[in-house]
């Protein structure tokens, strides 16, 4: 597994690190080219599918964003202690 993706009606999320054992192997394992497309990609299509919507619904959503990632990199740090 390189990639797991997870969508909504808000967005797209690489939530890969949510799902694997070792994300510093899944890391090493993606070309950075690939990987800054697919990221372009994603920050790309979310802020489409969200330019549709209201202002006081957008803020609350990167905010929640923002606390996605942190859990993630959390996981990460919880994995390899």
């Amino acid at each position: 597994m390189t990639y797991v993706l997870a969508y909504s009606i808000h967005g797209i999320y690489d939530v890969t690190r949510r799902y694997v054992k070792d994300y510093e192997v899944i890391v090493k394992r993606r070309k950075k080219e690939d990987e800054r497309r697919l990221n372009k990609f994603i920050v790309d299509t979310t802020n489409s599918i969200r330019s549709n919507l209201a202002p006081e619904l957008i803020e609350p959503l990167f905010l929640r964003d923002d606390l996605e990632t942190n859990e993630l990199f959390k996981i990460i740090k919880e994995k390899v202690i």
